[in-house]
């Protein structure tokens, strides 16, 4: 993860599980300067962030972090000599 993808998850991570508007982030993550200079800066890196399955995005074109599954993988058993 380089220093912008950084930036990126940092902000989204204050949100939780709510999705946030590209153009949000674009303004929010990076410094003013970065935004004054290219207001789109960080959708690309959205995007790609997207494709490694670090994010998520809803039918509307909002992103969040993907959430862990907390599934248990095996089955547990009341006690170990059940099992």
């Amino acid at each position: 993860m380089d220093s912008d993808e950084r930036d990126i998850f940092q902000y989204l991570k204050t949100w939780d599980t709510e999705f946030i508007n590209p153009m949000e982030v674009c303004r929010r993550a990076g410094s003013k300067k970065r935004f004054y200079d290219d207001p789109n800066w960080a959708k690309p890196i959205l995007s790609r962030m997207e494709e490694r399955g670090i994010l998520e995005s809803d039918m509307q074109g909002r992103f969040r972090i993907k959430p862990v599954s907390r599934k248990k993988k095996g089955k547990q058993w009341v006690a170990p000599d059940i099992a």
